[in-house]
């Protein structure tokens, strides 16, 4: 009965095409889907009360002993589920800013020079990732610019350890690469107008 319940429900979705209606079968569908992590962890907290090795290979289970004792929401789980890197850096973050995680609300992100952009978690690249995220927090604007140029220090420290040249000319994209990282040559401009400042 079940089954038959499940083809019709699938039937219907494959038919519709009241977009409101599926936005709202969306949203039960990922409450489920939090409700299973809710049920799985306290399943995970009860055994290991109980003094019960859970010896099941699930990939979640860090997670899972998190959620079970309340030290991140599932919905984060749900929002992020095989993301690791940004799942692993979320978790370990207070309870508000997960919820923003979790809701996928833009996060700002430092370039160099200054200026930033606002980038949802989950289109950020692997290195924004790593500039955002700090342990058990988000960095703020000048620690992202600090943790770029310590960067940028640590790749023109490797390249001149290895011999590459350090500066190198763009010319199809309008700028100069540094150690790996490229300036246009608007940045260099006002790096160089800043150098032409006099001294305060």
């Amino acid at each position: 009965m079940k089954t038959l319940k499940k083809i019709d429900d699938l039937k219907a979705i494959e038919e519709s095409t009241d977009g409101k209606w599926l936005v709202e079968q969306l949203r039960r569908s990922l409450e489920i889907s939090v409700e299973h992590i809710v049920r799985t962890a306290a399943i995970v907290r009860r055994l290991e009360e109980l003094g019960i090795e859970v010896t099941i290979k699930i990939a979640a289970l860090p997670f899972l002993r998190k959620i079970a004792h309340g030290n991140m929401i599932p919905e984060l789980y749900v929002a992020l589920e095989g993301d690791n890197l940004l799942l692993e850096k979320a978790a370990s973050l207070p309870t508000p800013d997960q919820e923003k995680i979790s809701r996928n609300d833009p996060l700002k992100v430092m370039e160099i020079n200054g200026e930033s952009r606002l980038v949802p978690p989950l289109s950020m690249t692997r290195q924004e990732i790593h500039q955002v995220f700090a342990n058990g927090r988000l960095r703020d604007e000048a620690e992202q610019v600090g943790y770029l140029r310590d960067r940028l220090q640590k790749e023109a420290a490797r390249s001149a350890n290895k011999g590459e040249e350090l500066v190198r000319v763009d010319r199809k994209r309008g700028g100069i690469i540094i150690a790996g990282a490229f300036l246009s040559a608007s940045d260099l401009a006002h790096y160089l107008g800043e150098l032409s400042k006099p001294r305060r």
